[in-house]
């Protein structure tokens, strides 16, 4: 095979990096979607999960994506559990502002903005 007829899989995850970046530069979305495989790194204030949405009748996963919350993000949780009394954890539903995020090595995740706490 022609090494020119190839890419190396960094060389392709940096061209579908760009690519997302391009396309969703500076975009939000607020998203309803349920909180599931949620982990806490309390030293870093880091929290890892997956948004999961499930269909209403079967409770099948219809969509599931990464999702993190760090620095300012991390804090607006805390503030979320102050304020709604709820804690930020596994199988809750929340409304989330999020954006998109392609990393080379970690893939395709939401990065978490902000949430409502008023969502129910």
């Amino acid at each position: 095979m022609n090494n020119s007829s190839h890419l190396t899989l960094s060389q392709l995850n940096g061209i579908i990096q760009s690519k997302l970046n391009e396309a969703f530069f500076m975009q939000h979305f607020w998203i309803v979607a349920d909180i599931t495989e949620h982990g806490f790194k309390e030293k870093s204030g880091y929290h890892y999960f997956e948004f999961v949405e499930k269909d209403v009748r079967t409770n099948l996963i219809v969509a599931k994506i990464k999702g993190a919350a760090w620095g300012n993000a991390s804090q607006r949780i805390k503030d979320f559990e102050a304020s709604s009394g709820r804690k930020f954890t596994n199988n809750i539903q929340v409304l989330a502002k999020v954006s998109i995020n392609f990393h080379k090595v970690f893939g395709l995740a939401l990065d978490f903005l902000e949430i409502d706490p008023s969502f129910i």
